[in-house]
This record gives C-alpha cells, structure tokens and sequence, in this order.
C-alpha cells in the first residue's frame, strides 16, 4: 500500500488517501519532459543547440470520495464539504505538495478537480473524480534522507530523516592536514547539499574542500575566526554562503569566498570529499537527494 497525500503549500491543508474518505483508484506522474532552446548561428550559417534541460511533469490523479453519515443529507453533506476541501487544497491560484511513499514534488492544479455527474456507487455514497496538475521542477525530494559513511567511525542505514532540528552528520572530520570523507547521494539525480565549516581552537585559513569525485572544489579567500560557522549551500535555488558572525554585509559570507569556488553537485552514488586548511576545521556535509521517478 502506497501512502498519497495532497498539501495546500499556502494553507497546510492536507487531503489524505487513506482508503477510508479519499480513495485513490489512478495515479500518473508521467515523464519528465525535455526542454531544448536553439538559436541562429552568429555567423547565420547554422543554428546552435543549447543543452537539454528538465522540463515540466503532467500528473493525474483520479479517486473516490467515500460518503459518512446516517441519513441520506448527512452523506450528501459529507461529500459536499470533501469536495470542498479537496478544491481548496488544490486551488489552481496555489500550489500543493504531492507526497508519496516519504518522497514529494510541488505541483499547480490545471483546473478544479472534475468530478463525475454520476454517483459510480449505487446510492450516492462515493463521488469520483479526475485531478490534472503540473508540477514544473518534476523531481521528487526527499527532504534529506539518506545514506552515508565516514569509514570506520560508524556506518548509517538507509533511510534515515533529517530536521533542520536534528541535522545528519554525513561525514565528520577534524585534521590540520588533508582529511577525506564519503557522503552519499541517494537520489536518481545529480543533488545539492549543505556544508558547514567551523573553525575549532583557532583560526583557520586556505580553507578548501573538494568533490574528488566529480573534481569540483570551493574555497574560502577569506580567515574563518575561531567559533565561526560558514555555511555553504549549493542546492539549486538555494545557492548562498553565510556566517554566524554578523558583519558590514550581514551575515552574507559570498564575498569572502575565491572566485574560482563552484557551487558542487553531487551525482547519485557515492562522492569522496577532501579538505584542507591552515588550522583546525570540523566540515559537515549533509546531502539532500532527488528522484525523477517513483
């Protein structure tokens, strides 16, 4: 059995299928589409082809709502206040969060949901209907579970959920020299992640941490001072560098940080990470995955 739930992004609003009210008879998530640009050649001999992007993904929802009451009114009520719930969360000026089996993707209903004319359950006890939505990044999340190793020190199963509460320590390491680590990426999908740096017992300079596996390495012009925490997010729309030291610029650390640095991915299956430093760091990397299928 596979747990499908629809959540209103504005209103939290959430409409289960949980066999009991919502009944989900049809689910398609479809493929996601690929999108490529072309231009005319500068010299009008030809045309240039940019690299394909991911494009949008159409979804399909169908399903029944099952009526509850005594009395004919008080299924006929029933059902009314179900559809009502279930347009409010599906709200085609919103967004919502289709979430299923721990994974999820945000979507923009097409239209109201269509419901049948025509009760397909003697009785009127059920009203079935039919949800088109698209859901214009089509990867699947899922909101940090993972699986990582830091050698010997411990091993982690999958799946494991991380809060911004309770973060999961991927990798681990405290070194003057160079120090390497494995972390994880569970997903179907090159995915981003959250790096945080923090200077132990002094200073620390020339910091660098690099992606071994996909040769990809970012860098801090700049002195981190002792007890402070850079934090470097490199997933896709959430790209920053910041602080826990408040100064001129806030806590924005993008200034501080060589030119030459790149904003990693990580590709699915595992990526070895080095690091090096002028001093005494501890490095976090928690990975985020994501999934183009179910």
């Amino acid at each position: 059995m596979h747990d499908l739930t629809l959540t209103s992004v504005r209103t939290g609003e959430t409409v289960a299928f949980d066999s009991r009210t919502f009944v989900l008879s049809e689910l398609e998530t479809g493929p996601a589409r690929t999108v490529r640009t072309v231009a005319a050649a500068a010299s009008g001999s030809g045309e240039i082809f940019s690299d394909a992007a991911i494009g949008s993904r159409k979804i399909t929802v169908r399903g029944y709502i099952l009526a509850e009451g005594e009395t004919e009114e008080e299924r006929f009520t029933f059902l009314r206040e179900m559809r009502r719930l279930l347009c409010r969360v599906t709200d085609p000026a919103g967004a919502f969060r289709l979430s299923r089996d721990g994974l999820s993707v945000t979507c923009s209903a097409d239209a109201i949901p269509l419901f049948a004319t025509k009760p397909p359950l003697t009785g009127g006890d059920a009203s079935g209907f039919t949800l088109t939505a698209t859901a214009s990044d089509p990867r699947f999340t899922a909101s940090g579970e993972g699986f990582a190793h830091d050698g010997a020190a411990r091993r982690l199963a999958f799946p494991l959920s991380i809060t911004e509460q309770e973060p999961l320590v991927f990798a681990v390491a405290e070194s003057r020299s160079p120090g390497r680590f494995s972390a994880f990426n569970t997903g179907d999908i090159a995915a981003g992640a959250v790096v945080a740096v923090e200077a132990i017992g002094g200073d620390v300079g020339n910091f660098v941490i690099e992606n071994v596996t996909t040769g990809e390495r970012f860098a801090m012009a700049d002195v981190i001072a002792e007890g402070e925490r850079i934090t470097i997010d490199t997933r896709e729309g959430q790209k920053s560098v910041t602080s826990s030291r408040r100064g001129a610029g806030g806590t924005d650390a993008l200034g501080r940080i060589d030119w030459t640095s790149s904003f990693f991915r990580l590709p699915p299956g595992e990526n070895v990470f080095s690091f090096t430093a002028l001093g005494s760091a501890e490095v976090t990397v928690v990975v985020y995955p994501a999934f183009l299928t179910l």
